[in-house]
């Protein structure tokens, strides 16, 4: 697990003269699942949207770079950023139901997903989408998919975009709060399932939350973000045993018991 899959040096970026993520360094390797972890307003969002799609996200980036292999994703062309993300690199966000057209069905959405990556292989492609959905434990796969978004609970909407996120099979999975929006035994489900994924599919994943809690039961390493800046940085066990920072110190004292599951 030791070749580096994603290497952020120096990100600097915010909205106007506000500087929101500030001097940023980081790397990811293959197949690890790397945690940021920070309250709100520390930065962390920001700085996934910035190696996303800045200008979509009206984000300024004032210097840094980000290798995802010989990509440098900060510079991308849109035709190449189209190209690889998606495809190379995908994201589910906290809210997944606002990605998707609220009254056109899911069984659109994903063929003209698939199509626009030149992965749609019609009867084929729905047997693979099924396939995940079982994988996210969705039930009754066909009636979602010919659902619409407004149709489903939020925890369904959240099992759908990360089945969307997944089905390219990418090699850097993004995770943006993935559970926050879903009570806490919904959010249970959906941690265990991202992390069934993640053992199956054998990829990388960002996650990025405000609950150590979660960070602690899915992360190899984590990041502790503190007023857009990275303050700590550890392999997950070592952070809980032995962190530096008052920051960090601060937010694990905050959760009860903390102890890393297996």
């Amino acid at each position: 697990m030791s070749e580096v899959l994603l290497d952020v040096k120096n990100l600097k970026a915010g909205y106007g003269k506000n500087i929101v993520v500030d001097e940023v360094s980081f790397s990811v390797k293959r197949n690890e699942i790397f945690g940021i972890v920070g309250e709100s307003g520390s930065g962390k969002s920001t700085l996934l949207k910035a190696l996303i799609n800045p200008k979509e996200y009206g984000i300024q980036l004032y210097g840094g770079t980000a290798f995802f292999h010989d990509h440098e994703l900060l510079s991308l062309s849109l035709s190449e950023r189209k190209k690889l993300y998606g495809s190379k690199i995908s994201m589910v966000f906290q809210n997944s139901a606002a990605s998707f057209h609220p009254i056109r069905s899911y069984r659109k959405q994903f063929e003209e997903t698939l199509k626009s990556h030149g992965f749609w292989e019609g009867d084929a492609s729905i047997e693979k989408i099924l396939d995940i959905f079982s994988k996210v434990h969705l039930p009754e796969g066909k009636r979602i998919l010919d659902s619409c978004p407004y149709e489903l609970s939020g925890g369904m909407n959240q099992r759908v975009g990360i089945a969307m996120a997944v089905l390219m099979n990418p090699e850097l999975f993004l995770a943006d709060e993935p559970t926050s929006a879903l009570d806490v035994t919904v959010q249970k489900q959906v941690v265990n399932e991202l992390m069934e994924l993640h053992k199956k599919m054998k990829n990388s994943m960002i996650l990025v939350t405000h609950n150590m809690g979660v960070a602690a039961r899915m992360c190899d390493r984590i990041a502790v973000m503190f007023q857009g800046k990275i303050v700590e940085c550890k392999n997950t066990e070592l952070l809980l045993s032995s962190s530096e920072h008052p920051y960090t110190q601060r937010l694990l004292r905050a959760v009860p018991k903390l102890k890393r599951e297996y």
